[in-house]
C-alpha cells in the first residue's frame, strides 16, 4: 500500500518574518495615504489666502511660494500608493483578480506622479477668482 501525503495548507500558510512585516507595512501605508493627502491638502488650502475649497481644485496648491509643500504631498502620496499596490499584489500572489487590482492601484499612484511630470506652465500663477470646479 502506498501512502501519499498532501500538504495543501503549506502553499497558503501565513508567512512570517521580515517579508510579512514589510507587506503589512505597505498595507498600512495604503490605508493612511488617502487621509494623509487630504489632511495636508486641506491644511494648505485653509492657510492659503484667497483659496476656496468650493471653487478651486487642490492641484492649484502646487503654485505659488509654498507650492513645493503640495508637490511633495503628491510625490509622497504617489510613491506610497505604488508601494501599497506592490504589497497587495505580492500578498495575493496566485489570485488573478487580486493581481489585477494591485496593478490598478499602482496605476492610480503613478498617475499622481505623472501629473507632476506634465507641463504645468498652462496653469495660472494664482487661482482664478471666478473659477468653479465640478
Amino acid at each position: 500500500m502506498r501512502c501519499v501525503h498532501h500538504d495543501a495548507g503549506a502553499r497558503h500558510a501565513p508567512r512570517s518574518g521580515r517579508g510579512a512585516a514589510r507587506r503589512s507595512g505597505r498595507f498600512a501605508q495604503g490605508v493612511v495615504v488617502g487621509a494623509f493627502y487630504l489632511v495636508v491638502g486641506v491644511v494648505l488650502a485653509l492657510t492659503r489666502e484667497g483659496f476656496d475649497l468650493g471653487r478651486h481644485p487642490l492641484s492649484l496648491l502646487t503654485l505659488g511660494e509654498l507650492g513645493w509643500v503640495h508637490t511633495l504631498n503628491l510625490i509622497l502620496s504617489g510613491i506610497t500608493t505604488i508601494a501599497a499596490a506592490v504589497g497587495f499584489a505580492r500578498a495575493m500572489r496566485g489570485a488573478r483578480a487580486a493581481r489585477r487590482a494591485g496593478v490598478l492601484i499602482g496605476i492610480f499612484g503613478a498617475n499622481a506622479l505623472r501629473w507632476l511630470a506634465n507641463d504645468r506652465s498652462t496653469l495660472p500663477a494664482s487661482p482664478p477668482s471666478g473659477q468653479t470646479c465640478s
